[in-house]
C-alpha cells in the first residue's frame, strides 16, 4: 500500500523558502509501518527514508522535511510512502515566506493513479499567474507522458511531451514553455503510457503574493458536488468554477447555486463547451461579459454562500477557486459523494490565538447527520467525537475553532 507525493521541498529558494511538512494518516483498522522515500528532482537519486512503526489507526505522522538533517537544504524531491499492515492517505502543506509575505498550499496525495489526467485551469502570465504543474510516475516503468494545451477561447492549440521515471517527477512551468502565449488560461489533458499523478502550483508575485494547489482530475462525471462556492463574502471573498469538457463531444454545463441559509437556487447555462476545453463562471460578473453584477438575476448570482452542483450530459470535471484580492484557494469539485471522508490533518489554533485553524463543509444529497472523529497527530488519541446535523441537498460549515 502507497501513497505518492509529487512535490515535496526543504528551504527550496533560500532559508525563508519553500518548506513542506506532510501528514501521512492510518485509514485502516490495524496499526501500520510507514517509510517514506525521497528522490532529488535534479537527477532521481534516492536521497533518505524516514521509517515510523507502529502507527495506530486513525492516527496521522508528521514529516517535516525543514527539521530533517538527512535532507539537503534548497532542494525539491518525489516522495514515496510505503505502508506495511494499512492503508494511509497524506496530504502535503506547502508554504513560503512569513509575514505579509507568506504563502501557503496544500495538496492531497496519491494512492492510485491514471493514465490520463485533466487540467481545468493552467495559465501563462495571466493577471499575474503562473500555472505551472508536477507529474510523477506511480509505476515501475518510465512514464511518457504526454500533455495537450486547448485555450479557453479555441484559439490556440500546444502538445509537449516528456519522460518520467518510476517514483520520481517532472514539472511544467507554463511561463518557461515555448509556444505557450501570455495572458492566456487553457485547458490541459495529460495522457501517459504509465499512470501518473499530477498537483498544481499556481503562483501570483504581483498580487499578495498568493498561492494555491490542487490536485488533477483523473475522471468526469455527468454531475459534479461542490460543497462551497461564494460571492460577496468575508474579505471579498468570491469563487470562480472552470468547467473541463471531458467527453468526445461538445457539450452544454450547468450550474445550480443552492444558498446554504436556504432559499431559492440560481441556475446558470455555459453552452458549447467544446471537447477537451474548459469555460469559466466568475460570479463577480454578468454571465459571458466582464461586467460586474450585483443582484440576483437570470445572468448575476446574487451575493452569498452556496452549495453547488454542476451538471452537463457528458462527462465534465471541474474545479472552484475561492479568493479574494489577498487570498487564494482551490478545490476539486466532487464526481461523487461518500458516507466517509477521510482528513489527514485538522488544526485548532496551531502557533497560539491567531495560528493555523481549519475548517470544513460537508455537503449532503440526503443524509441528516455526520460524525466527526478527530485524533490527535501526537499519538493517535480520539480526542473528540462530534455530531452534527445536515440538511440533504445543503453544505453545513464546522469549523475547528
Amino acid at each position: 500500500m502507497r501513497a505518492y507525493l509529487p512535490n515535496v521541498t526543504k528551504t527550496l529558494g533560500g532559508p525563508d523558502g519553500w518548506d513542506t511538512p506532510f501528514y501521512v494518516q492510518n485509514a485502516g483498522a490495524v496499526q501500520t509501518t510507514v517509510e517514506s522515500s525521497f528522490y532529488r528532482f535534479s537527477d532521481g537519486a534516492f536521497i533518505a527514508c524516514h521509517k515510523r512503526a507502529d502507527l495506530p489507526p486513525g492516527a496521522s505522522l508528521l514529516d517535516d522535511p525543514n527539521a530533517d538533517v538527512d535532507l539537503p537544504a534548497d532542494t525539491q524531491f518525489s516522495v514515496v510512502v510505503r505502508s506495511y499492515g494499512a492503508p494511509v492517505a497524506a496530504v502535503v502543506h506547502q508554504l513560503q515566506g512569513s509575514g505579509r509575505t507568506t504563502q501557503a498550499a496544500s495538496y492531497s496525495g496519491f494512492t492510485v493513479g491514471a493514465t490520463t489526467v485533466y487540467l481545468p485551469n493552467v495559465t501563462r502570465r495571466f493577471y499575474g499567474y503562473d500555472v505551472p504543474f508536477i507529474v510523477q510516475d506511480l509505476a515501475t516503468a518510465p512514464a511518457t507522458v504526454t500533455a495537450s494545451f486547448i485555450s479557453f477561447d479555441g484559439s490556440s492549440v500546444f502538445i509537449t511531451q516528456f519522460t518520467v521515471q518510476p517514483g520520481r517527477s517532472a514539472v511544467v512551468d507554463p511561463d518557461y514553455t515555448d509556444g505557450l502565449q501570455d495572458g492566456t488560461q487553457y485547458a490541459v489533458t495529460l495522457r501517459s503510457t504509465q499512470p501518473i499523478g499530477v498537483v498544481i502550483n499556481a503562483h501570483n508575485e504581483s498580487l499578495g503574493p498568493l498561492a494555491y494547489s490542487h490536485d488533477g482530475l483523473t475522471a468526469g462525471a455527468n454531475r459534479l458536488y461542490a460543497p462551497y462556492a461564494v460571492k460577496g463574502g468575508p474579505g471579498g471573498m468570491f469563487s470562480p468554477i472552470v468547467v473541463q469538457n471531458v467527453s468526445p463531444t461538445t457539450t452544454d454545463v450547468t450550474l445550480t447555486f443552492a444558498p446554504i441559509v436556504g432559499g431559492a437556487a440560481q441556475a446558470f447555462a455555459l453552452a458549447s463547451v467544446a471537447a477537451g476545453a474548459s469555460r469559466a463562471f466568475d460570479p463577480r460578473f454578468t454571465l459571458g461579459t466582464t461586467i460586474p453584477c450585483a443582484a440576483a438575476s437570470a445572468t448575476c448570482l446574487g451575493p452569498g454562500e452556496y452549495s453547488l452542483t454542476i451538471s452537463a450530459a457528458g462527462p465534465i470535471a471541474a474545479v472552484v477557486l475561492p479568493n479574494t484580492d489577498t487570498t487564494a484557494g482551490a478545490y476539486l469539485a466532487a464526481a461523487e459523494l461518500s458516507g466517509r471522508a477521510i482528513v489527514p490533518v485538522a488544526m485548532r489554533s496551531v502557533g497560539g490565538t491567531n495560528g493555523w485553524s481549519s475548517s470544513m463543509y460537508l455537503l449532503s444529497a440526503v443524509g441528516t447527520a455526520a460524525t466527526l472523529r478527530y485524533y490527535r497527530t501526537a499519538d493517535g488519541t480520539l480526542s473528540l467525537v462530534d455530531r452534527v446535523d445536515l440538511v440533504g441537498g445543503s453544505s453545513l460549515k464546522v469549523d475547528a475553532r
